[in-house]
């Protein structure tokens, strides 16, 4: 199944939960999050957050299409999409030219409900990989900014386009 959508709007709040953790302190903010739409209150608080210095990293969508997917495609924010094995795209992954990187996003065994774990496909577990993988380059360099870091990733990420070569593949992070 996938997580991203959010027709019961369980994500509460989302937006200003990305005020509140640049407020507090949150170098990097992870969106495993989103949707087809897009308002001003969503790019006013990523452009605060982004202007803080933190990183926006936010799930590509898992559509399969290359239409925009918010808050991944806003100024600013990470965009990450899935690959599953062998670094193949993933078929249900937003791709196209706003996607900054992808990481694994296929068969990931994570907690699920309180009855245990489970294996979830979804943009939504690519997104924390990078995340967790950007927060360690900033405690490596602590004086850097979250534009600093994500272009770090990006620009050190693995290249997929041998293997994807039906569309333009966004590195996979190393």
């Amino acid at each position: 199944g996938s997580l991203d959508d959010d027709p019961d709007q369980s994500i509460y709040d989302g937006y200003a939960g990305i005020v509140y953790a640049a407020d507090n302190g949150a170098g990097d903010i992870n969106c495993s999050w989103g949707g087809t739409a897009v308002s001003f209150a969503e790019e006013d608080a990523v452009a605060y957050a982004v202007g803080r210095g933190c990183l926006v990293v936010a799930a590509a969508g898992n559509e399969g299409v290359s239409d925009p997917f918010y808050p991944a495609s806003l100024p600013g924010v990470l965009s990450v999409a899935a690959t599953g094995e062998d670094d193949f795209w993933a078929g249900f992954s937003n791709n196209g030219p706003g996607i900054d990187m992808s990481a694994p996003g296929v068969g990931i065994y994570t907690a699920f409900d309180a009855d245990g774990y489970a294996y979830w496909d979804g943009t939504s577990f690519s997104a924390p990989i990078v995340s967790g993988i950007a927060a360690l380059v900033r405690a490596a360099h602590p004086g850097w900014t979250g534009f600093q870091a994500g272009e770090q990733l990006r620009v050190t990420a693995d290249r997929l386009d041998v293997v994807n070569v039906d569309i333009a593949a966004a590195g996979r992070i190393n």
